[in-house]
């Protein structure tokens, strides 16, 4: 029995007619967080001959999906259900021996392997406001979105979290929007992952008040806490994370050495009376015994200022730069040096966060008294970092932590890693950050969000020393690769100078790029088609995000003028394969 229509038997009076061209489909998330799908059909006049085929109907044997599936990464294609299905299949049948139908395939041209993608703007408190913000410019050229003067536009999140899904946008054969992780799931030569969820999650964040005091957990903890506490840690992975500048960055991330806290905490009587005699005392203690077995670590300035080139701080684990020559006497020596300063540390650090609210409120409002009454030339740094602090969270006992973590100062193009339960928090500036897909966030001062205390303070590493810096090496001209200890994820900086070209290698995996400055032309080269055909381009401008297919060599050419091109890529953790020809 011949089909009737798309729908069969089940709508009549409502059915969709074979002849019927799908001209649109969208997609929603409703309330209740259930998904909702419109679909839009034209069907011809009567007396119009349609020269093909109907696009919906699949080849033989095929389950076709939302996204075509070839090496190509092509066009989309709507997924028929059930229903649809069967009634496509009798009409294949009906039609088997039928002379085949020209032909007009809205696929003949050359096939996109890049898409634009729809991302989530977060409005957090301590965000840039309005234009100054470089989160809202770079939204500002998403459709549909518009700017508000007077918001905070804080991180724009750019992957498959839950808590904030990418959306693949598709313009050939028809307009067509569909979720990232859809869109990995229904490419199988595309999906690397589990379940449609990329291994990463790539942000752009402007800062302009102080983050959260705060650490990610580790895998084993961040399922612990999604078991118990599921309303304050939303999934249950880990979250290592990297930070390259975008502007002058500046951040509190990990302990100083075990002796410049002491000294610091020496130099300040309103914290010395909230940690206690005893605290100290073990601290010193503590300092005394470790100071033989200390690394060699080079010295740094207050907040390290230094171009790209000059970086030569020891990654963290990297170990002295003196002493045993033996791998595994050096080893000894630091886990000898760990069991001695580590639960000092801890005790210093848990009496500080967990000190009556009362008596931090006094002894802050001593220690701004003491500030203000002194000098500015006899003020020491820490002093002005904390005043500039207690001024965005007045009375948080975050604001003590200046004298205890290592500020650093970013400049463009520089990077930190924080491993998992690291103590950290960003205080001012823009940065590219990239991290294992989680949203899970251990905060203990400075924000008046949940404050988990007891989990921080008992969770943190408290190794002391300089922070994780991350040296990227050049993969290929006006190229930066930044390349962290975890799996989950790399990050490519192009900086393009007017009217050149830069090449990002193929990566086996998807990946993001978004382009935060200039504008240009991106090509899509791969492999089969360099000698024979020209490959298809997309315009770059400031805000534009991409999803690129696996395999894909991207070919970035600036744009004259005097603006040059700045984008970052982010994709999982791969090694690096060779570079394709340029073409000219």
């Amino acid at each position: 029995m011949a089909a009737k229509g798309l729908l069969a038997d089940q709508l009549p009076s409502l059915d969709v007619p074979f002849d019927a061209q799908l001209v649109a489909l969208t997609t929603s998330i409703a309330a209740d967080g259930s998904q909702e799908w419109t679909v839009t059909f034209r069907k011809p006049p009567p007396t119009a001959v349609s020269a093909r085929r109907p696009s919906i109907a699949p080849q033989a044997g095929d389950e076709t999906t939302a996204v075509q599936q070839n090496d190509t990464c092509g066009p989309t294609r709507a997924r028929p259900g059930p229903l649809e299905l069967s009634a496509q299949q009798q009409l294949l049948s009906e039609r088997a021996n039928e002379p085949p139908l020209q032909e007009l395939s809205p696929f003949a041209e050359v096939a996109h392997r890049t898409f634009q993608l729809r991302c989530s703007v977060m409005q957090y408190a301590w965000g840039k406001v309005g234009k100054s913000s470089l989160v809202g410019t770079l939204a500002a050229e998403m459709d549909g979105f518009a700017l508000d003067a007077n918001a905070p536009y804080a991180e724009l999140w750019m992957g498959t979290h839950a808590s904030g899904p990418s959306m693949v946008v598709l313009e050939s054969p028809w307009r067509f929007i569909t979720p990232l992780s859809e869109w990995i799931k229904l490419n199988p030569l595309e999906e690397n992952t589990n379940e449609g969820q990329l291994p990463f999650l790539f942000k752009v964040l402007s800062v302009e008040k102080a983050l959260s005091i705060q650490s990610h957990p580790d895998k084993r903890l961040a399922e612990q806490l999604h078991i118990e506490k599921p309303s304050y840690y939303k999934d249950d992975n880990h979250k290592p994370e990297m930070t390259v500048a975008v502007t002058h960055f500046e951040a509190l991330c990990s302990f100083q050495k075990v002796n410049s806290v002491l000294a610091n905490i020496r130099s300040c009587p309103e914290l010395m009376d909230v940690i206690g005699s005893d605290c100290l005392r073990a601290l010193s203690e503590a300092a005394e015994a470790a100071a033989p077995l200390t690394p060699a670590w080079p010295a740094q300035r207050w907040g390290r200022r230094g171009s790209l080139q000059s970086l030569s701080s020891p990654s963290r684990g990297d170990g002295p730069r003196s002493g045993p020559a033996s791998p595994q006497a050096r080893g000894d020596m630091q886990q000898e040096r760990a069991a001695i300063v580590k639960p000092a540390l801890q005790q210093v650090f848990t009496a500080l966060m967990t000190a009556d609210s009362t008596l931090v409120s006094r002894q802050l409002d001593s220690l701004m008294k003491r500030i203000a009454g002194t000098s500015p030339m006899l003020l020491a740094p820490v002093d002005e970092l904390a005043a500039r602090l207690h001024e965005q969270y007045p009375g948080d006992v975050g604001v003590f932590c200046a004298y205890m973590l290592n500020y650093m100062v970013l400049e463009p193009g520089e990077a930190l890693f924080l491993a998992a339960n690291e103590p950290h928090a960003y205080i001012a500036g823009d940065c590219v950050e990239c991290m294992a897909t989680s949203d899970n966030v251990i905060r203990a001062g400075l924000t008046p969000k949940f404050k988990d205390v007891k989990v921080l303070c008992s969770s943190l590493t408290y190794n002391d020393g300089p922070p994780h810096v991350v040296a990227p090496e050049p993969i290929a001209d006006s190229v930066l690769r930044y390349v962290t200890p975890v799996p989950e994820f790399l990050v490519d900086r192009a900086l393009v100078p007017p009217g050149e070209v830069a090449t990002l290698p193929a990566s086996p995996f998807v990946s993001i790029i978004v382009v935060l400055e200039g504008s240009g032309i991106l090509e899509e080269l791969y492999d089969d088609d360099l000698p024979t055909r020209p490959p298809p381009t997309q315009q770059l401008r400031k805000g534009t995000i991409l999803m690129a297919c696996r395999a894909t060599h991207l070919q970035c050419k600036a744009a004259g003028g005097s603006e040059p091109l700045l984008l970052f890529r982010a994709t999982a953790k791969h090694e690096l394969e060779p570079r394709p020809p340029t073409l000219s």
